[in-house]
């Protein structure tokens, strides 16, 4: 799980970075890398949910991140188009709140439950 967990802080770490660079206007060249690192971010965020279940461990809050990777970015795409003009701030702020959770979530799967990811995982 912790090179899941790695993966997660480093793409979500420079996500987020690019993501406040595209905010100030001055990032728009890194609006694909933004995307790109945000899709790794979900990724990670769903390898941690499914190892999570594998173990039996966690299944709520594995759950919750499943569903959360699959709204964030869909969020960031459509977020152009949400809420225009003065209103459009509360879209840019759900989006980076929703980040910001991909990347917390699945820290607390990869660390919540020490004992479980020890556990060999389950076998069906």
């Amino acid at each position: 799980m912790s090179v899941f967990r790695w993966i997660l802080w480093g793409a979500g770490g420079l996500a987020l970075i690019l993501g406040l660079l595209l905010w100030s206007g001055n990032g728009h060249a890194y609006r694909n890398l933004h995307m790109v690192l945000g899709i790794v971010v979900v990724l990670a965020l769903w390898a941690l949910a499914v190892l999570a279940l594998q173990r039996g461990t966690q299944r709520g809050l594995a759950v919750a991140a499943l569903v959360w990777g699959l709204v964030t970015p869909v969020i960031g795409v459509v977020q152009v188009q949400l809420l225009p003009g003065d209103a459009h701030i509360v879209i840019q702020l759900v989006h980076l709140v929703m980040g910001a959770g991909a990347i917390a979530l699945g820290n607390r799967l990869a660390t919540g439950n020490p004992q479980s990811l020890r556990q060999p995982l389950k076998s069906h």
